[in-house]
């Protein structure tokens, strides 16, 4: 019977034994199905390939229906960056095209992908080898900015309409840096300094850097001034607008830029006409708050508008061709056109600067020398030439209010001064002092007459200029016509960068080679070894090495 009784409880016991087996069978099973599921997960793979156009395709591999994100930018000094690129189907593959452009995605930077939570490696983002400017760096427009505390400066890449991106900011806390296309914009976040490098989409080495000052930006009681504030500019005419009233000039905001080119170089904005409109250029200082400049853009050219008997609106100086001391203002009233008169010219600031107030034509000698300055309206434009000299004007060549009005249908007639005899004074003979007197005033009248006859000679000689650049589609004629003239030198007056051509480049050719700075032939191309040539001078003369003939490098070759 206890026997029994043990075999019994043994078989009860076996049963519950296999009872329990299947139970543990099955969670062994899941367990080792996590374990293998997590030990053979796919390591992806990552290809990028460029397609051209800034188009890169990639292509990934890994574990089927998974997620795929792809970090890139990895380092860069802008900052890693991710994005979410889909799914891999259920052969665990995924392909698609990305714009490195679009995605900021920096040309020689890592980049990599995770699937399923595994990572692949690293691969180097590639650069675009078509559709893109890769030859040299971005040309800034300005290479050095100053901006005030929370204010915001905007700086263009130009020669190019290749996008640029950005390659490293130094110190992101002083500054942020955004780009879209050719334009840079600025914000200052602290007082400090940083240093932007931007890159041609597409190239890794095709960059130039961009030096910022972040500076306290208080605003004072006077704000900033401009020598003319509502300028009129021929397409492809670059001028010059004196800025004062403050320090550390920048360019906040421009309304129109397809219509004009602009930059701040020290205390001068230059302004280049691109194409018929207007547009609004607002000048900040870091000191002095903003001011604006209104420019309108489009071809000048003679006024239509009739005066009361029938003839064509001329503009008109109330003094012609001064003579002007050095620190001198010389004041002369403007009419004729259609009013809002502008600076449309002034090649040699360094001798005079020109400011317009309504009619009222302020001349400023600055140093020694001989130039002139192209004023317009709406409608017709006028020259004044003058000469400025160190210490006192005589009396005898005092300019007398006129008005002058030439016409370049016709041609003057030289007229012959009367010849004076001179005074000689020998030791047999007694001359009195109203004798001398005399003779003094009679050589002084021969030469007014002679200075008038010249006069008029150039006042006719701009007017037949200005007809043959009606009759032109280029203005380059009568700018080296005038420029000849006037000074008997080759005047630079217009713009030259990369890809000009003409006897401006010609011209520019020879004076460096004279100079020892160009060895190349002259072609009147302006090439990079010319480009190469400019740079080499505007470090000599203190300008900022750009390598474009801007207003600063006219002023300095025509002082010369």
């Amino acid at each position: 019977m206890l026997l029994k009784n043990r075999n019994n409880v043994y078989n009860e016991d076996m049963k519950h034994h296999f009872l329990r087996v299947p139970y543990i069978v099955s969670v062994c099973a899941v367990v080792m199905f996590a374990v293998v599921s997590s030990v053979y997960a796919a390591t992806p793979t990552l290809s990028l390939t460029n397609l051209g156009d800034d188009s890169v395709q990639i292509n990934v591999t890994g574990d089927p229906s998974s997620g795929v994100m792809l970090y890139y930018n990895i380092g860069s000094s802008s900052g890693s960056l991710s994005t979410t690129l889909g799914s891999t189907n259920a052969g665990g593959t995924f392909s698609t095209t990305l714009n490195s452009f679009a995605y900021a995605a920096s040309a020689g930077t890592s980049a990599y992908v995770t699937v399923n939570g595994q990572q692949s490696s690293s691969q180097v983002w590639p650069s675009s080898s078509s559709g893109t400017n890769t030859s040299g760096a971005p040309s800034l427009s300005q290479s050095s900015l100053t901006v005030g505390l929370g204010q915001t400066a905007i700086v263009t890449s130009q020669g190019s309409s290749n996008a640029i991106y950005l390659s490293l900011n130094s110190a992101p806390i002083v500054a942020t840096i955004t780009i879209s296309g050719t334009t840079i914009t600025v914000t200052g976040n602290q007082l400090g300094t940083a240093t932007a490098t931007v890159c041609y989409v597409g190239s890794a080495s095709n960059c130039a850097n961009l030096s910022i000052t972040i500076g306290s930006g208080t605003s004072e009681n006077s704000a900033i001034t401009f020598s003319q504030s509502n300028p009129i500019i021929a397409i492809g005419q670059a001028i010059s607008v004196d800025i004062s009233g403050g320090s550390g000039y920048y360019i906040s905001a421009t309304t129109n830029p397809s219509a004009a080119s602009q930059a701040v170089n020290g205390s001068v904005l230059s302004i280049t006409g691109l194409t018929n409109g207007t547009s609004t250029i607002t000048v900040c200082s870091v000191s002095n708050g903003c001011g604006s400049v209104n420019a309108t853009i489009g071809t000048t050219t003679t006024a239509t508008a009739s005066s009361a008997t029938g003839n064509p609106t001329k503009l008109t100086f109330s003094i012609a061709n001064p003579t002007i001391s050095v620190g001198e203002n010389v004041t002369t009233t403007l009419s004729g056109g259609t009013g809002n008169y502008s600076v449309s010219n002034n090649p040699s600031p360094n001798i005079i600067q020109a400011s317009i107030s309504g009619n009222i034509l302020t001349l400023t000698g600055k140093g020694a020398g001989s130039a002139f300055v192209t004023v317009c309206s709406t409608g017709p434009c006028n020259t004044i030439f003058f000469t400025v000299i160190n210490g006192p004007v005589p009396s005898s060549i005092v300019p007398t209010p006129t008005t002058v009005v030439a016409d370049p249908t016709i041609t003057p007639t030289p007229t012959v001064a009367p010849v004076v005899a001179p005074v000689v004074i020998t030791t047999a003979q007694t001359v009195s002092n109203s004798e001398v007197l005399s003779a003094i005033q009679a050589m002084q009248s021969k030469l007014l007459q002679l200075v008038s006859e010249i006069q008029t000679m150039q006042n006719t000689l701009v007017q037949l200029v200005s007809k043959i650049t009606s009759n032109t589609a280029s203005g380059s004629v009568s700018s080296l016509v005038t420029a000849q003239a006037s000074s008997g030198t080759y005047q630079f007056l217009n713009p030259l960068d990369i890809n000009s051509e003409g006897s401006d480049v010609t011209a520019l050719q020879n004076r460096l080679t004279k100079e020892g700075y160009y060895t190349g032939p002259v072609t009147g191309f302006y090439g990079s070894l010319t480009k190469a040539a400019v740079k080499e001078y505007q470090t000599a003369h203190g300008i900022t090495p750009l390598g474009n003939v801007g207003p600063s490098t006219r002023a300095s070759l025509n002082s010369q």
